[in-house]
């Protein structure tokens, strides 16, 4: 894999083209796939129900628990904190 920041720099003409074909629409870069696995995600606690970003926790093969992203709700959360943005600034 290589860095986001190293492909920008060798190709910015390409990453200008993916940002205007993209023309507003949010996406996620990474920089590293860790992998694939099935797994079942389960429903978080009453007291994190509020957390949109969340969709959820599974337990890994490792035995570590991990926390599941909601891309719709980060996409949400984006927005909010857009709108919020711009009406502090006018």
């Amino acid at each position: 894999m290589v860095p986001i920041e190293t492909v920008a720099r060798k190709f910015p003409r390409l990453v200008r083209d993916i940002a205007r074909h993209l023309e507003r629409r949010p996406a996620l870069l990474v920089d590293q796939l860790l992998g694939q696995e099935s797994t079942v995600i389960k429903p978080l606690e009453a007291y994190l129900h509020g957390c949109f970003s969340l969709a959820g926790a599974t337990v890994g093969g490792d035995g570590r628990v991990r926390l599941v992203l909601d891309p719709s709700g980060l996409l949400e959360n984006l927005e909010v904190a857009s709108a919020l943005a711009r009406r502090a600034t006018a």
